[in-house]
């Protein structure tokens, strides 16, 4: 299946009840990726059945809880840079009882790249503006993932009239 704008809508018709059964009804946690964000990585990552999904920036584990409700067959492995943040035991609690999600420390720049495989699924949500655009670029050099997401890309910024100009078949949850 070919991943575009136009599919991921199409797939995500179908997907709303049995999202809202995955996710559990909490209120958006601060820090966190919206939950309509996260629907539309969940529509887009659906058709891939992906085996691993690679996660940078957790801060407080919303997204990261997430994503191991909606894909319980993937192994999802999320990166945060700072081990003594005060955010890791409300991380921790978000994940806790999911058996499929892995919480490790370190340079994303460094460490995902080395650690991405063919197949998997890379959802940036930190380092941010181009800091982010460099890590896509360096995981996506390895031609190993099968979809990279940027979150906090919005319209109008620099590294968003980048993506436009050099990545034609880049897409956007805030595309009209």
């Amino acid at each position: 299946m070919c991943v575009n704008l136009a599919n991921t809508l199409a797939h995500a018709v179908g997907l709303v009840d049995e999202f809202k059964r995955r996710v559990p009804p909490t209120g958006y946690e601060r820090k966190g990726v919206l939950f309509s964000e996260m629907f539309f990585v969940y529509a887009a990552i659906g058709p891939l059945a992906p085996v691993r999904i690679l996660e940078s920036g957790r801060a407080r584990g919303q997204s990261t809880g997430i994503l191991g409700r909606c894909f319980p067959d993937a192994h999802i492995i999320s990166m945060e840079h700072a081990a003594n943040s005060p955010d890791i035991p409300v991380a921790a609690a978000q994940v806790n009882g999911l058996t499929n999600v892995s919480l490790l420390f370190g340079d994303s720049m460094v460490v995902l790249p080395a650690l991405t495989q063919p197949g998997d699924v890379v959802l940036i949500d930190g380092p941010k503006g181009w800091r982010a655009i460099r890590l896509a670029l360096r995981i996506l050099a390895t031609r190993q993932p099968a979809m990279v997401f940027i979150h906090d890309c919005h319209q109008g910024t620099p590294e968003r009239r980048f993506l436009d100009t050099h990545c034609p078949n880049a897409f956007f949850s805030d595309d009209p």
